[in-house]
């Protein structure tokens, strides 16, 4: 089903799919506090745990995208508090939630509690380079899911308004983009070996924010 042709059905103005489609349209619109007020009816009228965790997932990220990190943060938290397995992302499981907050963290100046958000989801050691594939796996399972053609209508808008929400702005003339590009894969992934090392041995010494963008940087060389 087009999920364009939904303005048509005559659903039921207190079902989770009605609020679901409401949100998704002022997301579009960019009226992004009235959309939030229908994802907090859709958690509420919906029983699965799933749902909650997706709609308290897109609060944070709109929240992050109005740089209301703390907001964003309290969301994220209550994602990972559910102990989200979405169906969409299951080998991830809270990886996802796990990200996002590191990035409110990190917006937030938080870098001691951005870096361990993210070695959480990317499951990293001290010492340990060996789970790289962990951050290569993570990117590659969303591209996945995006390229995937959703059966039902509820799917089909969850994922829409994930793309929706995980839209940024991104500066016109990258130059990590342009010396990616010329780099084999297992030339990139030595970079990121090397940057999760060196990730790894700032944040033994206390050096948070060094450990998170070292992290950060490496998630730039993975396509």
């Amino acid at each position: 089903m087009d999920i364009r042709k939904v303005n048509s059905l005559n659903l039921d103005p207190n079902g989770p799919l009605f609020n679901l489609y409401k949100a998704y349209t002022l997301i579009q619109s960019s009226d992004y506090h009235s959309s939030i007020q229908y994802l907090f009816k859709f958690i509420s009228v919906s029983s699965l745990r799933d749902d909650q965790v997706f709609a308290y997932i897109i609060c944070g990220l709109i929240n992050h995208k109005l740089a209301d990190y703390v907001t964003a943060i309290k969301y994220f938290t209550l994602a990972i508090e559910i102990e989200p397995s979405l169906g969409y992302l299951e080998s991830s499981e809270n990886s996802f939630a796990f990200n996002a907050r590191s990035e409110s963290k990190y917006k937030n100046f938080d870098y001691k509690g951005s870096i361990d958000d993210k070695r959480i989801a990317y499951n990293l050691g001290d010492s340990d380079v060996s789970n790289v594939d962990k951050l290569f796996s993570f990117r590659n399972e969303m591209k996945s899911y995006f390229s995937i053609l959703e059966k039902d209508i509820r799917s089909q808008l969850k994922s829409e308004i994930l793309l929706l929400s995980l839209e940024i702005s991104n500066s016109k003339y990258d130059l990590i983009e342009d010396f990616k590009s010329r780099l084999d894969d297992l030339r990139k992934t030595t970079i990121v070996q090397k940057l999760i090392r060196i990730s790894n041995s700032k944040y033994i010494s206390g050096d948070y924010k060094s450990s998170i963008r070292a992290l950060r940087r490496a998630e730039k060389f993975i396509d």
